[in-house]
């Protein structure tokens, strides 16, 4: 594949120790199970962003593991820096726009994202300066500006339905024109797991011996 370097598509993968991802899921269906759905969303994940026109930067929890399930695959790696999300997130975006002129950044569990959403998202940046996109459960899927703009990730209460609204008003306070994506389904509880195997039943195949850790 031939990158584009004026793209950077930053994901933020959580390091998958048992007891430490989807914690939420785990609650209800057991650490075991909600390890082996985080994989088999992270490995969507990959799969969706590996086929985007754009760089692809894997941003790790904390660390960077010798040999995953995507070494063969043209990625930079780096770890996440900053004391909560937020923080990390702007940090993230911050370090890419250094490099590249548009940058997208995506978590790791919303099984409903194709590639096509995020080459959408990077052509938008050409029209306005930021892009985000919202999740049925009050977050957001994915993120994506043309610069840094300090307070976006500020104040904002993470884990909660309030999470895109509050992160919208950071954006209009912050004077950006921006675009608002599809709302798409996150996998952080049952609930949303449940909701999720109904709209596409062949996603997922829950059976521990499918998966590979990393």
């Amino acid at each position: 594949m031939t990158y584009n370097q004026t793209r950077g598509l930053i994901v933020f993968v959580k390091n998958p120790v048992p007891g430490k991802v989807k914690t939420r899921l785990a609650a209800t269906i057991g650490d075991k199970r909600a390890l082996n759905i985080y994989l088999q969303l992270l490995s969507h994940t990959i799969q969706v962003a590996s086929h985007a026109d754009s760089d692809l930067i894997l941003c790790y929890s904390d660390f960077i593991p010798e040999n995953d399930t995507w070494t063969s695959l043209k990625a930079h790696r780096s770890i996440q820096r900053g004391d909560d999300l937020g923080a990390r997130m702007h940090n993230a975006l911050s370090d890419a726009l250094i490099k590249y002129e548009r940058v997208v950044l995506i978590g790791s569990d919303c099984g409903e994202l194709t590639t096509e959403f995020l080459d959408i998202a990077f052509d938008s940046l050409l029209k306005v300066d930021s892009v985000i996109g919202p999740a049925h459960d009050g977050g957001y899927y994915i993120i994506g500006s043309n610069q840094s703009v300090p307070g976006i990730f500020d104040n904002i209460d993470w884990s909660t339905e309030h999470v895109f609204h509050q992160t919208l008003s950071r954006l209009i306070e912050s004077g950006l024109n921006f675009e608002i994506g599809k709302t798409l389904h996150d996998v952080d509880d049952e609930g949303d797991w449940k909701a999720l195997r109904l709209s596409d039943p062949g996603f997922w195949i829950d059976k521990p011996e499918t998966f590979q850790s990393i």
